[in-house]
């Protein structure tokens, strides 16, 4: 779609670490989730692989609440340092768009704290946009990580690696696929693009999100 105008500035702000982040890289790091790993890759359909995975998700399934997941201190400390450094390399935003989501919110938070001009912007001005939330991965979340998540659901797996384009159509179960995600990202950005024409833009959104927005 051709637009002759567009926004005269738009800068993408991931969110600073969340306790989600905290989680999967605590995930990464254990002895035993690499044991699991590396058993999986032998023989994923022998046993001790599949009862490392129960044990794990059962050290590790997530406990958190995927729209309500807040920041860690770390993540705090970014938003704020953020706002310090953006202060200096852009011009003052007069529109800010932000996913509803808490760790989203606490990043504007964190970030208005390191940029106090931000003061400025008015409160209508601030728009909170469900588009922006991230990719709705479904029963994924209760496994924590994805790799389990396929250790523990064969038929899943086989659907999402059917062939190579189905990652991308795949929909994760009680969630959405890439292709959902794309279509109601797109679906926004086109009008935004048209409605903040010539203005300057600040979007705080999250991971899968982004790579949209950019693809």
């Amino acid at each position: 779609m051709h637009h002759k105008e567009l926004p005269a500035q738009m800068v993408i702000i991931r969110h600073g670490e969340s306790e989600m982040n905290k989680l999967l890289k605590k995930i990464n790091e254990d002895s035993e989730f690499e044991k699991f790993k590396e058993k999986h890759r032998q023989n994923p359909y022998s046993k001790k692989p599949i009862k490392l995975a129960k044990k794990l998700v059962k050290r590790f399934g997530c406990r958190l609440i995927d729209h309500s997941t807040p920041l860690t201190e770390l993540g705090v400390k970014q938003a704020f340092e953020t706002g310090q450094k953006l202060k200096n390399i852009i011009e003052l935003p007069q529109i800010i768009i932000v996913s509803p989501h808490t760790r989203t919110l606490q990043t504007l938070e964190g970030i208005q704290k390191g940029w106090p001009e931000l003061e400025k912007v008015y409160c209508w001005n601030i728009v909170r946009e469900n588009a922006l939330r991230e990719q709705e991965m479904g029963q994924v979340h209760l496994y924590t990580s994805l790799v389990l998540f396929f250790a523990l659901n064969e038929n899943e797996k086989k659907l999402y690696s059917a062939d190579e384009y189905s990652p991308y159509f795949y929909r994760f179960p009680g969630g959405e696929s890439t292709a959902d995600l794309t279509t109601r990202v797109d679906n926004w950005y086109s009008k935004v693009l048209t409605k903040y024409a010539g203005k300057r833009i600040l979007i705080i959104s999250h991971n899968h999100t982004i790579y949209t927005i950019r693809a």
